[in-house]
């Protein structure tokens, strides 16, 4: 059954309440953890930066260790669907579980999420080359005299710009679940994961993507509170989208009918 996401929400909802402040301190830590690791980094790298002096040798740290944290975040992250998961099943849901993957054969999200975004610079791959093209083209007729940059490629480099990130958001969309499902089946590898996801987001796609910009106008609201409503707006984000990959794999439905099933085996027992 495809629920709709007021219904999503709603359910979503009714999971967080009493259970936000576990929620709140997982986000807080996944935030957290990942900006500590990196501030030394960022410090050092924002003093050249303003002191006008890049030196290649910090600029290749800084994107190394960049990656790093966010592989450890992928990991992190993945902790952060237990937790909602467990939720969601009405198990116990507990801090332990945001580092509860490091345990459960880790190179699976760092694979993956290597995977995703060799996956989206191969996609910015021929937008770069058009502009280095264009650009290039450009200052070589400047050398002449030749200054005028007609429209016509600018237009080119708009429309397969706009191509690009649309192209983009889909193939992200269509591997969104890959984290959550990796989590969901630990027997699976990382091609498993991102298989099982692309396979699952078939005719979800534009779902997904409709459920992401329902939370646009309380993220703005959010802003008016200087971030400090992102702390529960963001459990009640992932929630939701744990009972969407719930929804689409038919774990709801198979959720209730238990439910009612044992309600009516206690019928009689109550009774009696």
């Amino acid at each position: 059954m495809k629920r709709k996401c007021k219904e999503l929400k709603q359910i979503s909802r009714g999971n967080l309440a009493g259970f936000y402040g576990t929620f709140i301190l997982a986000m807080i830590l996944v935030s957290m953890i990942p900006s500590f690791i990196l501030m030394p980094f960022n410090s050092v790298f924002q003093k050249e930066v303003i002191a006008y002096v890049f030196k290649p040798g910090t600029i290749i740290t800084y994107i190394i260790a960049t990656l790093l944290v966010t592989l450890i975040s992928s990991i992190l992250n993945a902790g952060l669907f237990k937790l909602h998961l467990n939720r969601a099943r009405k198990s116990p849901a507990q801090i332990g579980d945001l580092f509860s993957q490091f345990k459960k054969r880790p190179d699976r999200f760092i694979v993956s999420t290597l995977l995703i975004i060799l996956i989206s610079i191969v996609i910015f791959i021929p937008l770069i080359i058009v502009i280095f093209f264009v650009f290039t083209n450009f200052f070589i007729s400047l050398s002449f005299k030749f200054s005028t940059l007609s429209l016509t490629p600018l237009i080119l480099i708009l429309c397969l710009y706009l191509v690009t990130i649309i192209f983009n958001i889909y193939i992200a969309l269509r591997f969104s679940q890959y984290l959550i499902i990796l989590t969901d089946h630990e027997e699976y590898s990382a091609i498993e994961g991102l298989k099982a996801s692309w396979k699952l987001m078939s005719g979800n796609v534009g779902r997904l993507f409709y459920l992401h910009l329902s939370f646009i106008g309380i993220m703005i609201l959010g802003l008016f509170s200087f971030g400090i409503a992102f702390l529960w707006i963001e459990p009640y984000r992932i929630q939701t989208m744990v009972q969407f990959y719930l929804d689409i794999t038919g774990q709801i439905d198979q959720q209730l009918a238990n439910e009612r099933r044992i309600e009516e085996e206690m019928g009689p027992i109550m009774e009696y």
